[in-house]
């Protein structure tokens, strides 16, 4: 028996990190009814959103004007959500991340609120 919990990560897992045995079940347990089908197709479309490029937000427009077709409340609820704050959304889906490299442990501390939170240097 599947859970809900091992579909769902099984859903959301890229298919390359799938062992075959996973790959099968999973074609197995979407094929069993046309909404886990779409919610199959869906997940995967939308996986493939949050990789940075300028063309996301269109493709996100497209991706929930398709899921607003389909007869799938509990995604009807997440593309609201999406559109709740869809400037962050866009942002997130379409920008580089311009975060700098993590710094060695063994750099002194930028700030004093660093050496109480590190025991002192």
């Amino acid at each position: 028996m599947t859970t809900p919990r091992r579909l769902a990560r099984l859903l959301l897992t890229h298919p390359a990190h799938l062992w075959t045995r996973g790959t099968d079940l999973l074609g197995l347990l979407t094929a069993a009814c046309s909404e886990m089908t779409a919610v199959a197709r869906l997940a995967g479309e939308f996986a493939a959103l949050p990789t940075p490029a300028q063309p996301n937000d269109d493709k996100l427009t497209q991706w929930i004007a398709t899921v607003r077709t389909a007869d799938l409340p509990h995604l009807h609820s997440l593309c609201n959500g999406l559109e709740s704050d869809r400037a962050a959304v866009n942002a997130g889906l379409c920008r580089r991340s311009r975060n700098s490299p993590p710094r060695a442990p063994t750099s002194p501390p930028a700030c004093s609120n660093e050496v109480d939170i590190l025991g002192g240097w």
